[in-house]
C-alpha cells in the first residue's frame, strides 16, 4: 500500500514537472512571438505617423 502511495506521488510529481516544463516553454514562445511582433509593428506605427506627418506639412 505505502509503495503504491509513493508510486502515485512520484507519476503526479513527474507529471506536474512536465506540465510546468511545457508551460514554460510555451511562454517562452508566446513572448519571442509577442516580442518580435512588437519589433515589427512599432517601426510599422513610426512609419505610418511619419507618413501621415508628411502628409499633413504637403
Amino acid at each position: 500500500m505505502q509503495s503504491y502511495i509513493v508510486f502515485k506521488v512520484t507519476l503526479f510529481v513527474s507529471a506536474a514537472q512536465s506540465l510546468l516544463i511545457w508551460c514554460f516553454s510555451f511562454l517562452k514562445c508566446f513572448l519571442a512571438v509577442f516580442i518580435c511582433s512588437f519589433d515589427l509593428v512599432i517601426p510599422l506605427i513610426n512609419y505610418t505617423s511619419i507618413l501621415s506627418c508628411k502628409s499633413l506639412l504637403h
